[in-house]
């Protein structure tokens, strides 16, 4: 495993928090990355990526996050009506009384029945 210096990971925690990741104080993300560093031996070879996409990150005009934040959000609306759209309208839907199919008001539109079973 490729050892990290502590002034490398200081380096991306500060541009970490740069980027608007302040959840954390900057000690706990130090200790956060310290941990991850322990705990899986391929993240210490991605860790230069990482630190270059933050970098790639922070080169960015707030105009140009700004439109990849509403792109993002755009994308993820769209995702969540298909997903809504399939839990609704998929081929395995059961009406039920709670869908407004078919109740008290109604109960000829209950499966297997019809308003000649009540006349």
């Amino acid at each position: 495993m490729t050892m990290i210096s502590e002034q490398k990971i200081l380096k991306a925690v500060l541009m970490l928090r740069r980027c608007g990741n302040t959840y954390l104080s900057k000690e706990e993300q130090i200790a956060e990355q310290k941990e991850w560093l322990e705990m899986d031996p391929g993240y210490a070879d991605r860790f230069d990526d990482w630190i270059d996409s933050l970098r790639e990150e922070l080169a960015k005009t707030p105009e140009q996050r700004e439109d990849e934040s509403r792109r993002f959000c755009e994308e993820l609306a769209e995702q969540e009506a298909e997903q809504l759209y399939r839990e609704l309208y998929d081929d395995r839907y059961c009406p039920s009384c709670t869908a407004g199919d078919y109740g008290p008001g109604n109960p000829w539109d209950a499966p297997g029945m019809s308003i000649r079973d009540f006349m």
